[in-house]
């Protein structure tokens, strides 16, 4: 009887491990070396743009009529914000041959807890953004969680996250 019982949850448990099997593509939040890839919603409707492997996202909004930029920092899947102890982060803008350094600055939010120095906000005020619609974008470099991703380029509003 014993044996029976064995035999028949050796069974289950295999059926169970073969039917949790397939094409799924795990995802770790370190990287995507599934050699596909992926698109992701960034959760303020801004522009993607995607650092080293897909390890960390940012997402950019534009606000012409305040003169603002609003960046925020964001982990692979664009679900959860990633907080960095920079205080400053640069961007290098060029249109129309032009080009203009951008310095976004940490934010802080009592309502987040985030502070300057502990944040994933990080806002750049110049009158330039008024006048910017499309433009070539390079961060020289931006260092999150250990890792440091250097001139990452872009054009500005399609980001570089694959579709």
């Amino acid at each position: 009887m014993q044996k029976r019982i064995l035999r028949y949850l050796i069974f289950c448990l295999t059926a169970v491990v073969a039917a949790c099997g397939g094409d799924k593509v795990v995802h770790n939040n370190q990287n995507h070396n599934d050699g596909h890839h992926h698109h992701h919603e960034p959760p303020h409707g801004g522009v993607p743009v995607v650092l080293g492997n897909e390890e960390f996202h940012l997402e950019l909004l534009i606000d012409n009529s305040s003169s603002k930029m609003m960046m925020y920092i964001l982990d692979a899947h664009m679900e959860n914000f990633i907080r960095i102890s920079s205080n400053e982060i640069a961007m290098k803008v060029s249109s129309d041959g032009t080009e203009r350094e951008l310095k976004f600055m940490a934010q802080s939010s009592n309502s987040t807890g985030e502070t300057v120095g502990d944040t994933s906000f990080f806002a750049a005020e110049d009158d330039v953004i008024k006048e910017l619609t499309e433009f070539e974008v390079v961060i020289p470099e931006i260092s999150i969680k250990g890792s440091t991703y250097t001139n990452v380029a872009f054009p500005f509003p399609e980001g570089n996250e694959p579709h």
